[in-house]
């Protein structure tokens, strides 16, 4: 199954049910990957929270059998894609998805 962990779960349980996924809770908390979909890191330790880790209610360790995603794309090494660097995992910068996203506007703008 897929679950999903959110800082509001009035916003995670409307995701969960539209996409037949679970909330993730503290017995679920061994996942392939992990996602930040959020903007918490983008101001590196200037943030609140460093990484996205620290606002879950429960405890997620990283280890070398995951792939963390890190959607935030400036800085480029976010302190979730450094942690999960110094653990071994593999890892997905924003930075990808930006440019993925940049090819996929300039082919609607350009057709």
């Amino acid at each position: 199954p897929s679950f999903i962990a959110a800082r509001n779960t009035e916003s995670r349980d409307a995701l969960c049910g539209e996409f037949g996924c679970m909330p993730l809770s503290k017995d679920d908390c061994n996942p392939e990957f992990v996602i930040n979909c959020t903007p918490v890191g983008m101001l590196g330790s200037e943030d609140e929270h460093t990484s996205p880790l620290d606002t879950l209610t429960l405890t997620l360790e990283l280890h070398q059998d995951m792939t963390v995603f890190d959607t935030v794309y400036t800085p480029k090494v976010t302190p979730l894609i450094k942690h999960a660097t110094e653990v071994g995992c593999n890892i997905i910068y924003g930075e990808v998805m930006f440019d993925k996203q940049a090819a996929l506007q300039q082919t609607f703008w350009l057709t």
